[in-house]
C-alpha cells in the first residue's frame, strides 16, 4: 500500500509515485506533500486609535453599554471591541487575531488531476504538529484555537468554522519545539472530509483574542507559529 503523507502549515497536497511526480492511474493509495506554513501573531497589526488607556482607565458596570461604546470609537472598522471587566469594572479592549490560509489542493499540486473525477474514499489524520519558531512577544500569548473552514469564512467567530484543536498559551519570548496538537472528535471529521474533496478549495484559521486592561503593559512584539499535517487516504 502506497502511504500519503500530507504536511501542510495547515494542510496540503503532493504526490509522487516511483519517483515520476505523478499519480499513476491503477494506484489508489498514495504519497502526499507539501511545505509547512507559517502563522503570525503581529501586534503592528493591531489597530487601536490614540491612546488606549483612555479607555482603559474608564469605570463601568457590564448593563451600561459604555465600554462597547468606547471600542467602537477606539477601533476602526471592528478591529477590536470593547467590554466591562466584572471582576475590576473597568473597561477592557479585546483584539480579536486570526490570520488564515487558504488550501488548494488541486492548485497547488495539478498532478492531482490524474485522478479524473474521483474524490478519496477515506483520509487518515496521523497527527498535526506545531512549533513557535520566533516570539518576540513582550507578554503572554493566550491559546490559538486552529479552525477548519469553507474558503468563504475568515473569521472563527463564524459558525462555519470548526474548531480542531488547541496550541497552548505561550509566555513572553518562548520559542517551542514541535508538539503534537490534540484534535477534537468534530474537528477531526471536518478536516477529513475537507481533504476528501480536494477539488474544493478551504481556509484554516488560528484565531485568539488579546485583551488589553488597565496597567498591563501594551502588547509588542510577535510571534510566528508553525503547522503540519501528516495524514495518509486513499481512492
Amino acid at each position: 500500500m502506497l502511504r500519503v503523507c500530507l504536511w501542510a502549515g495547515l494542510v496540503g497536497v503532493a504526490a509522487t509515485v516511483g519517483g515520476c511526480g505523478l499519480i499513476s492511474s491503477d494506484v489508489t493509495d498514495f504519497d502526499l506533500s507539501l511545505p509547512n506554513k507559517t502563522y503570525t501573531v503581529d501586534s503592528a497589526s493591531f489597530d487601536v486609535n490614540g491612546d488606549p488607556d483612555a479607555v482603559l482607565s474608564m469605570s463601568c458596570t457590564p448593563q451600561s453599554g459604555a465600554c462597547e461604546l468606547a471600542g467602537e470609537m477606539a477601533c476602526p472598522e471592528g478591529q477590536c471591541r470593547g467590554s466591562c471587566s466584572q471582576s475590576t469594572n473597568l473597561c477592557e479592549l479585546i483584539i480579536p487575531v486570526h490570520p488564515f490560509t487558504t488550501v488548494n489542493l488541486a492548485d497547488e499540486k495539478p498532478e492531482l488531476a490524474t485522478i479524473d473525477d474521483q474524490s478519496f474514499v477515506s483520509v487518515t489524520i496521523d497527527s498535526i504538529t506545531y512549533a513557535v519558531s520566533e516570539n518576540t512577544m513582550n507578554r503572554q500569548t493566550p491559546p490559538l484555537i486552529l479552525y477548519v473552514a469553507p474558503q468563504s469564512v475568515t473569521s472563527p467567530m463564524d459558525t462555519a468554522a470548526i474548531p480542531v484543536g488547541t496550541i497552548p498559551m505561550v509566555d513572553a519570548g518562548m520559542t517551542v519545539q514541535t508538539m503534537a496538537l490534540q484534535i477534537t472528535a468534530g474537528g477531526h471529521t471536518a478536516l477529513v472530509d475537507a481533504m476528501k474533496d480536494f477539488r474544493t478549495p478551504f481556509n484554516v484559521i488560528v484565531g485568539t483574542d488579546i485583551t488589553l486592561r488597565s496597567g498591563e503593559p501594551l502588547p509588542t512584539g510577535k510571534m510566528t507559529t508553525t503547522l503540519a499535517i501528516t495524514a495518509h487516504a486513499g481512492l
